[in-house]
């Protein structure tokens, strides 16, 4: 059970209307995901994200405040995931307009939410997904804030500091992972072995751990218990 002291918005669990932090969709994925995995989801945590669901929804279907690409996939990823919510009800159009820049979001977009004759016709558009989670697992880390952003504030005369941030794209592409695994086997190893080469045998423990500033956050604690139990999220 998440420990209600994390329930408040500075954890990104809350399913509470106005208490939105900017990813907690993808939060409490990561966290009832790893229930999942470890047997241990209730029908209330469950719920949680139902809630949140019916809370945060825009008239587009999608999240309300923030539609980030996390937010998106992870919404999308919950309703395949867990088996609740009609995808219909998520605009595919609003959401390609978001990730116009992110290719291989949008591909994994169509590839779930497109109808099925277009679906099928751009189905191979899905190894974009794959590519990028590929490159994402590979790189050691992004910078921020990014170079155009250096540029423009030097030119400004404002401060910055620099940040590398190692998980770039390696938690989505865990998530995106997951969801796809039973459609792609042979492609899900493939990328686990790499996951096991640059991040570590506790890869997903182990990205958790490094992204959340809290240690004992509950996402921390579930993803500890997979490693603990020896299961494997991508097995």
């Amino acid at each position: 059970m998440i420990n209600r002291e994390f329930l408040g918005p500075q954890f990104g669990l809350t399913p509470e209307r106005g208490k939105e932090s900017f990813n907690n969709i993808l939060y409490l994925l990561e966290y009832l995901v790893a229930r999942q995995i470890n047997g241990t989801l209730t029908s209330y945590e469950l719920d949680l994200m139902r809630r949140h669901f019916d809370l945060t929804v825009d008239s587009n279907g999608l999240y309300t405040p923030k539609n980030s690409h996390d937010n998106l996939t992870a919404k999308l990823c919950a309703c395949l995931i867990f088996h609740f919510y009609d995808l219909q009800d998520m605009k595919l159009s609003v959401m390609l307009k978001q990730v116009w820049y992110r290719p291989w979001d949008a591909a994994f977009y169509i590839y779930y939410l497109a109808p099925k004759p277009i679906r099928w016709i751009l189905k191979p558009l899905i190894y974009i997904t794959f590519i990028q989670i590929a490159i994402a697992i590979i790189k050691k880390h992004k910078v921020r804030p990014k170079l155009h952003e250096r540029i423009l504030w030097t030119l400004q005369g404002k401060a910055y500091k620099l940040r590398r941030m190692q998980n770039d794209g390696k938690i989505l592409g865990l998530i995106k992972l997951i969801t796809l695994k039973g459609a792609y086997p042979r492609i899900t190893r493939f990328l686990r072995g790499l996951y096991l080469r640059y991040v570590g045998p506790e890869y997903g423990y182990t990205l958790m751990y490094n992204y959340f500033y809290e240690k004992d956050h509950p996402v921390i604690l579930e993803w500890r218990q997979l490693v603990r139990t020896g299961r494997d999220p991508l097995i």
